[in-house]
């Protein structure tokens, strides 16, 4: 994955200046820095309760997601120990996981003397030890809960953990359902380098199991992680097409119109139905949440695709002229101004709306562009 303005993702790749900016680049790190649902990364995706359990077990679990913060949920956890280094039996593996989702909620919460403190350190070491048990949904929640963290600070506990993960993923590739492909997919992109090179193969090898039951959301996310880390499966590329366009990309949100194109262009994979369509549907496309900056960097990167594709048409450009935000002179807008000023560059189109042209320089300033 490309650093973009001396920033990267968990890895960064030798060749960029400080200065220069990868719009592709810069869309993998501002689509794998987000949460997929608008709402809470982790909230949408908890299956940490499940049918057997005990009963003690499922009223911890409860306990522990309506805890108002990590402060709330490390002192039931104490009350639950009775000792720190004593884990009550009514404290299980799927205890431990949903702890996890209930941090990941708030990351901006995990001080250093949290992650210091001996109940911290107890939860992580239980936790660790127990990952070789936890059924594939877990694993995936754990997996999930823990990157979200790693993508808000970097820490070696995340590291450690997810090595435990990374271990145990191997052993669960037949038991992985269409909600946990794309979890660990989006999860391997985002630790890149620092995650085993040879379970993305093994992720793609499930996906053609899974990705016809996949709804947009996760199809988009599917071919975003496997473009973000390099992984070009011919196959799964056009499983991933068939079912996009089987789906009708009129189904799919701005976001995930520009993350299914980018991934398509990045792996050079050619596929001008699939991206014909994409661009057809774009001017309709609604975006996925509030967030302004993340709707001016979804049409930058389309349009910018377009051009590079010689797709690019009048109707495209009139279209994001009629919807783009306001672009503010933030990391993402810099990147969308950058990415619209490449693709007038290289296609001429924007000449006919001179307005935003002119906010677009505004914003984007001398940076350049490197592919």
């Amino acid at each position: 994955m490309a650093s973009v303005g001396g920033v990267a993702g968990p890895s960064s790749r030798p060749g960029m200046r400080r200065g220069q900016l990868s719009v592709l680049g810069a869309l993998a790190v501002a689509f794998m820095l987000r949460c997929l649902p608008s709402d809470s990364f982790c909230a949408s995706r908890h299956h940490a309760v499940h049918a057997g359990r005990r009963e003690d077990g499922k009223r911890l679990d409860r306990k522990i997601m309506k805890q108002s913060n990590l402060t709330c949920v490390l002192q039931l956890l104490d009350d639950a120990y009775g000792s720190l280094d004593f884990i009550d039996p009514a404290f299980d593996a799927i205890n431990a996981v949903t702890c996890f989702l209930k941090i990941a909620e708030t990351p901006e919460q995990m001080t250093s003397d949290l992650v210091a403190s001996p109940k911290f350190r107890c939860l992580l070491n239980y936790t660790e030890e127990s990952v070789a048990s936890l059924p594939a949904p877990s694993l995936a929640d754990l997996a999930e809960s823990v990157t979200q963290l790693h993508a808000s600070a970097h820490s070696d506990w995340q590291l450690s953990l997810m090595s435990r993960v990374w271990d145990a993923l191997p052993q669960r590739q037949g038991q992985l359902s269409p909600r946990e492909v794309p979890i660990f997919a989006r999860c391997l992109a985002i630790w890149d380098a620092d995650a085993p090179a040879g379970l993305m193969p093994l992720i793609a090898s499930s996906a053609l199991r899974t990705v016809d039951r996949l709804p947009p959301q996760d199809l988009s996310v599917l071919a975003w992680s496997l473009a973000t880390v390099g992984h070009r499966d011919s196959a799964v590329m056009d499983s991933i097409s068939q079912a996009a366009l089987r789906s009708h990309l009129y189904s799919f949100t701005l976001e995930e119109l520009a993350q299914l194109s980018w991934a398509f262009e990045k792996l050079a994979v050619q596929d001008a139905l699939l991206q014909g369509e994409i661009f057809e549907a774009m001017p309709e496309a609604k975006p996925r949440s509030g967030d302004k900056d993340e709707s001016a960097f979804a049409y930058g990167t389309l349009l910018l695709v377009a051009s590079r594709l010689g797709l690019l048409n009048q109707d495209m450009v009139d279209a994001v002229a009629a919807n783009v935000p306001e672009i503010a002179p933030t990391p993402k807008g810099t990147y969308a101004a950058a990415a619209m000023l490449r693709a007038q560059q290289e296609s001429g189109w924007l000449v006919s709306h001179p307005g935003l042209l002119e906010e677009l320089r505004r914003v984007a300033e001398d940076q350049a562009i490197q592919d």
